[in-house]
């Protein structure tokens, strides 16, 4: 489990998160804003926190429900439900999904998706949350081949409220 969930979480961070950085990083061009999406460097530990932990071996399963909190480096995955299926690489974030990046920036999405090496996916409810106070929201993103992501329904401000 401590691949995949090591993959999983700096490559939520990198495929969900970095098209929201970049635009918002392009309406503001503050250096304040840049992600700090780096793979942490080799050996670096996976620490899951849950309620119940479960591994289905034989089907290569990893599930973690209630109060899952998940660290990788500098990065930290809270949600209330994380399961990351090997054998399809795919992993599911569900329920308050709160990706926290080291440079400050917050990722807020009620379910998050990623399969195919993680280079597809999507997001519903995305709320992000930039250290200079602006706010980004859209309804729905979907990302494809790893570098078309569409949103639905995107709002953003600079305003804190």
């Amino acid at each position: 489990m401590s691949r995949g969930v090591t993959g999983a979480v700096f490559l939520f961070a990198a495929v969900l998160a970095t098209p929201l950085f970049e635009a918002a990083q392009a309406a503001e061009k503050s250096e304040r804003l840049k992600p700090h999406l780096k793979t942490p460097p080799p050996g670096t530990r996976v620490n899951v926190t849950a309620n119940r932990l479960v591994y289905d071996a034989r089907r290569k399963i990893a599930v973690a429900t209630g109060d899952v909190y998940i660290t990788y480096g500098r990065y930290v995955l809270v949600a209330r439900k994380v399961a990351y299926d090997q054998r399809r690489d795919s992993l599911r974030a569900d329920g308050e999904v709160r990706l926290l990046e080291p440079g400050g920036n917050i990722l807020e999405a009620d379910i998050a998706q990623l399969q195919n090496k993680f280079r597809d996916g999507f997001a519903e409810h995305l709320r992000l949350l930039l250290t200079n106070d602006a706010r980004m929201t859209a309804d729905y993103a979907k990302r494809s081949d790893g570098n078309l992501t569409i949103y639905t329904k995107v709002a953003y401000t600079r305003c804190k409220d």
